[in-house]
This record gives C-alpha cells, structure tokens and sequence, in this order.
C-alpha cells in the first residue's frame, strides 16, 4: 500500500524501492524507516510511498490514509507544464538564494538546510533544453550573481546526471555549485560593483573560492567533496586557474563540472563589465579553445545536454536573417545547413565563422 509521508513513522518497511531522479534508488526496498529516513525524503519532496502492511515489530500499520495509485504523486502529471514550474521555481530560487548572500554579508552562518531545500527547488522541476541554453535570459545585470549561482547549480547537476553520478552525488554536487560564490560575500560590494578593478582588487575577487571554503566547514549535510568543488571551481586543467593553480587529476570532479556551467552561464550573460555573447558561440568556444583549461569529458557533456538542433527547425541568425535546418553536421554541432526564407537558398553556417544560431523560431 502506499500512504502520504506525514503518516509515516519508524519502524515502517519499505515495500519498493523508492525514487527521486537518476537511477539508484532514495531508499532501498525492506529498509526499516527511522526519523532521519523521513526527514530524508521530505526534503526531496517526496509525498507517498509504497510499505508493508505491518511494521518491523510485526504490530498493524494503521495509516490515516492509503493512497491509490490513481492519486499517487508517484504516477501523477503536473497540471502546470514542467517548463513552466521550472521558470517559477527558478525565479523563487533567485530570490531566496539574494536574501541569503545579504545575510551572509552580514555574518550569518551558512544553514545548511536551507541552502538543501533551495537546491531541492529547482531541481524537482526539469527544463527543457532550448530553456537551460537560455537561462541567461533570466538573468539582469545588477542581479547576475544570484542567478548566475542558481543557474549554475541546475546545469551542474544536470551535467553529473549525463556523467551517471549517484544521486547522493548529484545532490552534493549541486550544493557545492550553488555554494561556488558563496565566499563573494565576504568581499567589499565595492569591489564586486567596480567595472575596472585594480590589481589588488583582482587579487580579493580570487579568494572568494577560499572564503567558501572555510565558511562550509563544519556545515551539516555539506560533504568535503562539495567543499572541494567551492575551493576548486576556478582551476584549469593546465594549471593556469586560482586560487592554487593544480592541475588535472588534482582537481576534483565537481569542480570539473562547475567550471564548465560556470564558464558557460557567464559567457552567455550581460555582467556590468562584459557583453553577453550568444549560446551557440559560447558552445563552440567551449568546445574548441577550452581544451586544456575545461575537462574534455565535461566539455562533451554540456555540448550534448545544451545543443538540441533538429531537421526542419527554424532559427534566426545573429545577424537576424532566419533559415530552416535541412542538414545536421556530426563534426559540427552548432553550426548546420540551414534554408534561408529570403532567399531560399542553402547556406552553409560553418563557411561563415562569424555568423552564430541566436535563437529556434517558432
């Protein structure tokens, strides 16, 4: 039978094995339920779950009330689009994750369920792929620091989703990368606004992975790979990063993948120091001049999560001319053989280096 979460209480015996996303499971069927399981899958939002008809001491399970399968949150289908409870919890996200960097400016500890719990939010709902491509439509200039952390965090974890990771993984690994610029409230808000930084300044901006760092120690539920990933985000593969500039396989995993949703997400995005650039020449720097600063597993990765052209698609030109895709070229991705609709001619993108996809039409 399966019965709401609020009904549940130690010493319930889980019936199947109970999932949120990816494919090893929450709980484990057979496992005897205790305060931490329950506090466990109410923080991933979990409603009902499936469990025996006695408990483990063998008395009668009497919940107040057995969920059909017909109302099961389990087999049921939002009535909103996902995409569009995606954009709502990502906008409620941005907000709440604004009043914790405030906080944090002003010495308040990291709590560390709170920062779960908005990680938890945005994940729950899953964008489509034209919508991740161009979350740095969302954004604005003077609040780019908390959407860029939040959008990091959706595409961190969706990166170590295509890398297979466990789920317990995946959650630290969003923690960690929503935690990346954590340690930027610890530098002046001159500094963070000034549009021509002076060496020194520079040198205070490169410390905030340490600043992280040292403000998640100690932090329940934040693990020390995620405190890796904080510390580390800014390596390079060849050494050339900060704030310690190691190399390769010194860097771990997570920063690996922060590295690219970070660098990705900044690219695409106005900051009040550079121009935003397009998505598809973002990919495609990414792609060929990040080789030896980006981790090329990671590199693939965000390419195939991000790019998701299809024959017979329209698409507008970053020189708003628009065209249909008639062929896709496996060598390069972004950059196929489109129809023009003025002309009606083909028009191969790749022979016109400066030209990118801005956008799909409808």
């Amino acid at each position: 039978m399966r019965v709401k979460i609020n009904d549940l209480v130690p010493g319930c015996i889980i019936s199947e094995d109970v999932y949120k996303k990816g494919t090893s499971p929450l709980i484990k069927k057979n496992t005897t339920i205790t305060e931490k399981h329950i506090t466990t899958l109410k923080l991933f939002f979990i409603q009902d779950v499936p469990v025996e008809a006695k408990l483990t001491d063998g008395r009668i399970f009497s919940p107040s009330e057995i969920i059909t399968e017909a109302d099961s949150t389990h087999n049921h289908k939002e009535s909103v689009q996902p995409s569009a409870n995606f954009i709502i919890n990502y906008k409620e996200a941005v907000a709440d994750y604004k009043k914790l960097f405030v906080k944090w400016q002003g010495g308040t500890k990291i709590d560390a369920y709170g920062i779960r719990q908005l990680l938890l939010k945005i994940i729950s709902e899953k964008p489509e792929p034209e919508i991740l491509l161009h979350l740095h439509r969302q954004s604005t200039v003077t609040d780019y620091n908390y959407h860029h952390a939040i959008a990091r965090a959706v595409l961190s974890y969706m990166i170590g989703e295509r890398l297979d990771l466990q789920e317990k993984d995946l959650v630290q690994l969003g923690i960690s990368a929503l935690m990346a610029d954590c340690g930027m409230s610890k530098v002046s808000s001159t500094i963070l606004l000034n549009k021509n930084l002076m060496k020194g300044q520079f040198k205070e901006i490169h410390d905030h992975p340490r600043y992280g760092f040292s403000m998640l120690e100690g932090v329940t539920g934040v693990s020390e790979q995620a405190r890796l990933g904080v510390l580390q985000h800014h390596e390079r593969e060849n050494g050339s990063g900060y704030p310690n500039k190691i190399k390769g396989d010194r860097i771990h995993q997570f920063a690996k993948i922060i590295a690219a949703a970070d660098m990705y997400h900044a690219m695409t995005c106005e900051r009040p120091y550079q121009k935003r650039q397009p998505p598809y020449k973002v990919l495609e720097i990414i792609g060929k001049e990040c080789f030896g600063l980006l981790d090329p597993l990671v590199i693939d990765k965000i390419k195939s999560l991000l790019i998701n052209l299809k024959i017979g698609e329209k698409v507008r030109l970053t020189n708003g001319e628009e065209g249909v895709i008639v062929f896709l070229q496996s060598n390069e991705p972004t950059r196929p053989i489109l129809r023009m609709l003025t002309s009606n001619e083909l028009f191969k993108l790749s022979d016109a280096t400066s030209l990118f996809i801005d956008s799909k039409v409808d």
